[in-house]
């Protein structure tokens, strides 16, 4: 079978001295880590991700039961920083989310997600920064995170934030033989 290659950047910022979040648009709110939202965590990265390329390089990212226990995998980690895990709930239900640990001194966002229909509106950059924000007061001082290089608008988030790369991976999805697609074989 074909195989489809994705580029993948490993990036990494300072923290800033000071860094102030930026306000919510009208009708969204903050929810600070809560086990008891885990569910609409998950749901969150399942609408965010599903019909995206990260899907298919992460396939607990594109179904319900995946992503729920991708979040219980990240909050039982020994180094979950719920104080870098935030949920922004908007007019219509919950519209963002962000998953933090730290690993070997270093922050890392582990999941970003905005749900399609509230993109566009700084809901990414204030979840980063808010992120951020709670890794300096966990008392870390760099923060690192992995992205699809296709994803030009997350690059163009994380560049504008600080973030730089410093590392570059490929990651292979297996693709069916189109010709052989219903054929049973």
């Amino acid at each position: 079978m074909p195989f489809e290659y994705y580029k993948r950047h490993r990036m990494r910022c300072e923290l800033p001295p000071a860094l102030a979040v930026p306000p919510l648009p009208a009708g969204y709110r903050w929810h600070a880590w809560c086990g008891a939202l885990e569910n609409v965590y998950a749901d969150v990265l399942r609408r965010a991700f599903v019909d995206e390329p990260d899907a298919q390089l992460f396939p607990s990212l594109g179904s319900e039961t995946g992503c729920r226990m991708l979040v219980r995998a990240i909050r039982d980690v020994p180094n979950f920083c719920p104080e870098a895990t935030w949920l922004i709930e908007g007019p219509t239900g919950a519209a963002g989310a962000i998953l933090g640990t730290i690993e070997l001194g270093d922050g890392s966002i582990q999941n970003l997600a905005v749900v399609p229909e509230a993109r566009e509106r700084g809901l990414g950059t204030a979840l980063i920064v808010q992120s951020l924000a709670g890794f300096a007061s966990a008392g870390v001082l760099t923060v690192e995170l992995e992205v699809t290089v296709a994803n030009c608008s997350a690059m163009a988030l994380y560049r504008r934030l600080g973030f730089r790369a410093y590392k570059t991976s490929y990651r292979s999805v297996e693709r069916p033989d189109r010709s052989m697609v219903g054929l049973g074989i």
